[in-house]
């Protein structure tokens, strides 16, 4: 229980941590899929930390570092509209990218804390509209209702909350032999919030523009 508190408040250098942890284990999984016809299915199992590490990243982000919640957003859909491109170009798949997929778990935990705070016919439709965006999306609903339960798990902190963000992680993969790799994000990320490191943030400016870059580097090898 002391683990699950500590994770329920990461410290900003820990949540650097979890964002490098999470760009190694995606580079790792793309690397393998579309560089190295999966030859290697660990590095696919490496690869389920990645999105878990990021919706919880952007959760806490959107709870204690960020003033201006819209306009993280639109930094993820710029980013993210300039990604698709080059990610279908790499990856011959149309879905969402992961940017757009986590900027579209923003509006969604924008639409439901608003209609938490004051219930209207503009909240109501506002939440509609983002979850018919979810369809798309890279792990469908299921990625964007991630950083909700991860939020919801920060903002009231407590056992219900913490099962509902488990139970989310754990259905993030379609495929039961992928949920133990998705869970292990969360002993990582427990042992980082644990350790609790002191760390600057290194991926500030070269966040955003690493991941069409990847993508397009891999594209060039393979």
């Amino acid at each position: 229980m002391l683990l699950l508190h500590r994770l329920s408040h990461p410290a900003s250098g820990a949540l650097e941590v979890l964002k490098l942890a999470a760009l190694v284990a995606m580079v790792a999984d793309h690397a393998n899929k579309y560089a190295l016809d999966r030859a290697y299915p660990m590095m696919e199992h490496i690869g389920r930390l990645a999105f878990p590490l990021f919706a919880l990243v952007v959760a806490a982000n959107l709870r204690w570092n960020t003033a201006d919640p819209q306009r993280y957003f639109m930094r993820l859909a710029v980013w993210g509209m300039a990604s698709q491109a080059i990610y279908t170009w790499a990856t011959g798949r149309t879905d969402l990218n992961t940017l757009l997929t986590l900027g579209i778990g923003v509006q969604l935990v924008l639409a439901v804390e608003a209609l938490r705070q004051h219930s209207s016919v503009v909240g109501v439709l506002w939440l509609m509209v983002v979850i018919v965006a979810t369809l798309p999306c890279d792990y469908g609903l299921t990625g964007p209702l991630l950083i909700v339960l991860f939020h919801g798990w920060f903002a009231r902190p407590g056992p219900y909350t913490a099962v509902l963000a488990i139970l989310g992680v754990a259905a993030l993969n379609t495929s039961l032999l992928f949920a133990p790799a998705a869970l292990a994000s969360l002993i990582v990320a427990g042992a980082v919030a644990w350790w609790r490191p002191r760390l600057p943030r290194l991926t500030r400016y070269w966040f955003y523009p690493f991941y069409p870059t990847h993508f397009a580097v891999i594209r060039w090898i393979a």
